[in-house]
């Protein structure tokens, strides 16, 4: 049997963040902020209960890296990390919502579960 290890997970949520983190009506309401805490707080409630990693599946992709992030991103690194939350990986970028995980998939083929 295989070893658990940070990189082996067997359920992934693939995290869109605009639209789900935030939305038009949020951004209105709260101009200084552009993650909804509460919105965060939600997220951790569905980890916690499926024990899934998050994957960046948005466009906030291209400002992630597990080296790096990149200033705009680091108000989601915050929100997320501020609940205990973290980004296991991201999909490739710019091919297609759909090929992108579909990608990401195929390269992790140990997963059972997803959450887009």
């Amino acid at each position: 049997m295989r070893e658990k290890t940070d990189q082996f997970h067997e359920k992934v949520i693939f995290l869109d963040v605009d639209g789900v983190l935030n939305s038009d009506e949020f951004l209105k309401r709260h101009t200084q902020e552009i993650i909804s805490i509460d919105y965060v707080k939600i997220l951790k409630e569905i980890v916690d209960r499926t024990n899934a990693a998050l994957v960046l599946s948005s466009s906030w992709k291209c400002g992630w890296s597990k080296e790096e992030v990149d200033p705009f991103c680091v108000p989601l690194v915050e929100a997320l990390s501020n609940e205990g939350l973290e980004i296991m990986d991201k999909v490739p970028e710019f091919i297609g919502k759909e090929k992108e995980i579909s990608q990401w998939l195929f390269s992790h083929p140990y997963v059972k579960g997803i959450l887009i």
